[in-house]
């Protein structure tokens, strides 16, 4: 709904950058809103090691974790009306 400009919607920034930095969506600053936050849990066998690329997945999410992102100020280019009547 939000790609076909029917609706807004709260999204993680991380799910939206590549959509935010092509212009595909916008991001609206709310003001005076308090800043939203999520817990994340991964959960794994204790009696089993990690494979490497489970560790080096984990290592990923920390420090996805770790980044604060700015908000992104990407605005979408206005395409001209191409549409006939």
């Amino acid at each position: 709904m939000v790609d076909r400009k029917l609706g807004m919607a709260f999204l993680p920034q991380i799910a939206v950058m590549s959509e935010l930095q092509k212009g595909e969506l916008v991001a609206v600053e709310i003001i005076d809103a308090e800043t939203l936050h999520r817990n994340i849990d991964v959960i794994h066998p204790r009696r089993r090691p990690l494979t490497k690329d489970a560790q080096t997945f984990l290592l990923l999410l920390k420090a996805a974790a770790a980044v604060d992102m700015p908000f992104a100020k990407t605005r979408r280019k206005r395409r001209p009306n191409t549409k006939t009547k």
